[in-house]
C-alpha cells in the first residue's frame, strides 16, 4: 500500500500519519522515518523493499519529500524516478 498524505494543515497530516501507523505498525518495530529534504531516493527504495520483522510489511515515512522538489526551492533540481521507487515496494 502506498499512502500519500498531503494537506495545508500540518496537524491534520500528522494525525493521519499516526492513524496509518496505528493500523499498519502499532509497535513501530517495522517503521523507518526519513527527512525528505535530505534523503537519497535509493535509501527510500532500500527501506521499502526490505522485509519487516517476522515477515510483516514495512512502513516507510518520508516527511517533506515534495518540498524538496516543488517550487524550485530545494537543493536538488531533479525529482526521483518515481516509477522505479514504487516498483521496489513489495505487494501486500
Amino acid at each position: 500500500m502506498i499512502a500519500v498524505v498531503l494537506g495545508p494543515d500540518d496537524t491534520l497530516v500528522r494525525e493521519s500519519i499516526r492513524e496509518l501507523l496505528r493500523q499498519r505498525d502499532p509497535s513501530g518495530e517495522n517503521t523507518s522515518r526519513f527527512d525528505g529534504r535530505t534523503v537519497k531516493p535509493g535509501d527510500i527504495q532500500t527501506a521499502a523493499a526490505s522485509a519487516g520483522f517476522f515477515g510483516v510489511g514495512r512502513v516507510v515515512i518520508v516527511e517533506d519529500l515534495l518540498a524538496r522538489f516543488g517550487r524550485g526551492t530545494g537543493k536538488s533540481s531533479s525529482a526521483p524516478d518515481w516509477s522505479t521507487m514504487f516498483q521496489a515496494i513489495p505487494t501486500d
